[in-house]
């Protein structure tokens, strides 16, 4: 299943699932969500590193414990996206 990505016009908080959640959860927004894309992620089971299907399977080890990966699919992720400071 493909996720949807949204994007808070207020504070550019991305979240990536089905739905955005009605509040925005780093700026309190309501309602003030863009979708901005599609994504498949896949979440390993023994560490929780979180990997971005791009037409591709997930690796057979996972790049962050080294373990043999066991996949699972995510409905939502929050992305904190810097707020860029000065000019």
């Amino acid at each position: 299943m493909m996720a949807t990505e949204w994007q808070c016009m207020h504070c550019r908080c991305i979240w990536v699932g089905k739905q955005p959640p009605r509040c925005c959860p780093d700026c309190e927004s309501t309602d003030a969500w863009q979708k901005i894309g599609c994504t498949d992620v896949r979440e390993c089971t023994t560490c929780g590193y979180l990997f971005v299907l791009e037409g591709q399977q997930p690796p057979s080890r996972c790049p962050g414990c080294e373990t043999v990966g066991d996949w699972e699919r995510v409905d939502y992720v929050l992305v904190q996206v810097p707020t860029r400071l000065g000019g």
